[in-house]
């Protein structure tokens, strides 16, 4: 009688056994995308903040480290307010080129390395404002 009710509980075991690293793999691209979508957002939010620059006479970024302060004075988290804006959801500082009239925020992605496919970046044409 005991053993025919431990049978299930061992079906299920293998079960979960075997398909537990595909399991874990769909819900870490789950988590995967939604934070891709939290750092388009804020890169987003950032350019923003820099055609806003330009278009009120400001002088933009000429450097990274200039681009890190200018996003830490200027954009702030509304979900928390010490969370450093210039960092994305991995931990990897933004990085911001000025092609004029193109400037484009990225983030390396979830790799946390510069020059892949799964960057996140945003240009805006701030010739066009």
């Amino acid at each position: 009688m005991r053993v025919s009710r431990l049978i299930p509980i061992v079906v299920l075991g293998a079960i979960l056994f075997h398909a537990g690293p595909a399991l874990k793999q769909r819900a870490g691209g789950a988590l995967g995308a939604r934070d891709k979508v939290v750092v388009k957002q804020r890169i987003n939010i950032v350019a923003e903040a820099l055609v806003m620059e330009s278009i009120s006479g400001g002088e933009l970024p000429a450097t990274q480290a200039e681009f890190r302060v200018f996003v830490k004075k200027r954009v702030r988290s509304r979900a928390n307010a010490k969370e450093d804006a210039s960092r994305d959801s991995w931990g990897t500082s933004l990085r911001y080129a000025n092609d004029d009239p193109v400037i484009t925020v990225i983030s390396a992605g979830p790799d946390k390395t510069f020059g892949t496919k799964d960057d996140v970046k945003v240009s805006k044409n701030i010739g066009e404002m």
